[in-house]
C-alpha cells in the first residue's frame, strides 16, 4: 500500500462545510489520478510493473493503491549498494550469479545492484498539482 497525505486544510474545508460526499469524491479522484500516474511513471521493460497498479475504495474517505508485482519496491528504492542495505548483491547458494542481458548469459561473483527509480514519488508529486481541481470538481458534482 502507498500512503500519502493530502492538504488537511482542503479536507477540513470539505468536512466542515458538511460535504462528506464531496470529500469522498475528491479522494476517489485523487486515488485514481495517483494510480494512473504511477502507471505512467513506472519504468517499462516487459510492462509487468507498468500495468500492475490498482486502486480500491476501502471505506469512507479511504482508498488503497497497490501492486502485486514482487519487485515494485526494489525498483523504487534500489538494490545492492544503492538500496537500503548498501551492500553488493552476492550469490547465496552458488559460486556465481547468473542472469541474462540482451540475450547474453552473464556470470558474476557480485553486482552493484540497481539505482533507485523513484517513480511512485514522481507520481504523487504529479498528482498534488491537481488536488485543488479535484476538490472543486467534487463540490460541483455533489451539489447537483
Amino acid at each position: 500500500m502507498i500512503n500519502f497525505t493530502l492538504d488537511k486544510n482542503e479536507l477540513t474545508r470539505l468536512a466542515d462545510a458538511g460535504f462528506p460526499k464531496a470529500l469522498d469524491r475528491a479522494l476517489e479522484l485523487t486515488a485514481r489520478e495517483v494510480t494512473g500516474n504511477i502507471g505512467r511513471e513506472a519504468p517499462v521493460d516487459e510492462g509487468s510493473l507498468h500495468g500492475s497498479w490498482h486502486s480500491k475504495k476501502l471505506g469512507f474517505a479511504s482508498y488503497g493503491i497497490w501492486s502485486r508485482v514482487k519487485y515494485r519496491w526494489w525498483v523504487h528504492e534500489g538494490t545492492g549498494i544503492y538500496g537500503p542495505h548498501k551492500r553488493p548483491i552476492v550469490p547465496i547458494r552458488a559460486k556465481f550469479l547468473r542472469f541474462e542481458i540482451g540475450g547474453k548469459i552473464i556470470f558474476a561473483k557480485s553486482v552493484k545492484g540497481q539505482k533507485p527509480n523513484r517513480y511512485i514519488d514522481r507520481a504523487i508529486k504529479r498528482t498534488t498539482g491537481r488536488l485543488q481541481g479535484f476538490v472543486d470538481r467534487a463540490i460541483r458534482e455533489t451539489l447537483v
